[in-house]
Formats: C-alpha cells, sequence, structure tokens
C-alpha cells in the first residue's frame, strides 16, 4: 500500500472522529463529558441560599445528565444568546456540584487537535523527504507555528469565556 493510501485512511479516520465529536459536545450528550483533553479546573462554593438547579447564563448552552452533574458549552455563532466572536465547537465542561461546593472541568475536544497535530508532522516529514526549498520550509514552518499559536490563544479564550461562566455562578443572577 502507498503512503498516500495510508495518510487518506489516516486523515479520513480522524475527520470522522472529529465529527463524532462534535456532534457529541454539540448536542450536549452525556458521552461529551468524557471527550478531550482537560484545559481547565475551575472550584467554588455556590452562594448561599442557591436552590441547587441550575439555568444557563446567556451565551451558554447547558444540559443536566443527573442530579448535580450538568455539560456546559459555549452557544455558537448561529445560536440565541451567542456573541458573534464566539466560536468554540470542540469546548465542553463538564460540571458537578457537591452540596454547596462546585468543579467545572473544561474540556477541548481531542479529534480536532489529533488532526492538527497529524496534519502538522505529515507536512513537516514530507518536508524532509522532499527535499523542500527554503522558502517552502519557511511556509512550512510559518503554518506550523500558527497552528501551535492557535491552540495556545484559543485555550487562553477558553479559560477567559469560563472564569465568566464560574463568576455567573456567585451572582444574584443565578438562581
Amino acid at each position: 500500500m502507498h503512503i498516500g493510501s495510508v495518510l487518506g485512511l489516516v486523515f479520513v479516520s480522524l475527520f470522522a472522529f472529529t465529527f463524532w465529536e462534535y456532534r457529541l459536545i454539540h448536542d450536549l450528550d452525556a458521552w461529551a463529558g468524557l471527550t478531550g483533553l482537560r484545559v481547565l479546573t475551575l472550584r467554588g462554593v455556590l452562594r448561599e441560599g442557591h436552590s441547587g438547579d441550575l439555568s444557563a447564563p446567556p451565551g451558554f448552552r447547558l444540559q443536566r445528565i443527573e442530579p448535580g452533574k450538568y455539560l456546559v458549552r459555549p452557544a455558537e455563532w448561529n445560536e440565541p444568546g451567542a456573541r458573534l466572536d464566539t466560536s468554540f465547537p470542540w469546548i465542553v465542561a463538564l460540571f458537578r456540584i457537591v452540596g454547596r461546593e462546585w468543579t467545572l472541568d473544561v474540556r477541548f475536544g481531542l479529534g480536532i487537535l489529533v488532526t492538527f497535530s497529524a496534519a502538522v508532522a505529515t507536512l513537516l516529514s514530507r518536508a524532509v523527504m522532499d527535499g523542500f526549498t527554503l522558502a517552502a520550509w519557511t511556509a512550512a514552518l510559518a503554518w506550523t507555528s500558527f497552528v501551535a499559536l492557535g491552540f495556545l490563544h484559543l485555550r487562553r479564550r477558553v479559560r477567559s469565556t469560563f472564569t465568566k461562566f464560574a463568576a455567573y455562578l456567585s451572582s444574584a443572577d443565578s438562581v
């Protein structure tokens, strides 16, 4: 089998996995809490007098899985209450309440991360094997840098977004 065929099968499989993971997160399926890599964990205490039942703050979607356990994701650009700059389709958080204490585990989809990592690895290995010119090497390294910086920037934005969600939990509006 030619290396191109193997790479084709790998990338088709990765895209299928990424789409499946996106559907789990978008639909807030109970399995979505198991997907991805943890990028943030926040802990806190609900304010005094909180009923324990949550409603989604503006810009978020919330799904109750079982008593005291929720899945939370940012609203996508086409959903009511979303901001136009919100584009986190592979971000989901598992929110648990025990008594008045809460824990928020934010996860980033593994499929999209592995897909872009495989693309970077494929590009750089082809650059070595095919003897890219200096201009092609520059473009390959620039694209690799943009991918890495894009994920780092996304992680920072996710932290900011879910810190706002955590602040909502302690506000008077969260009842």
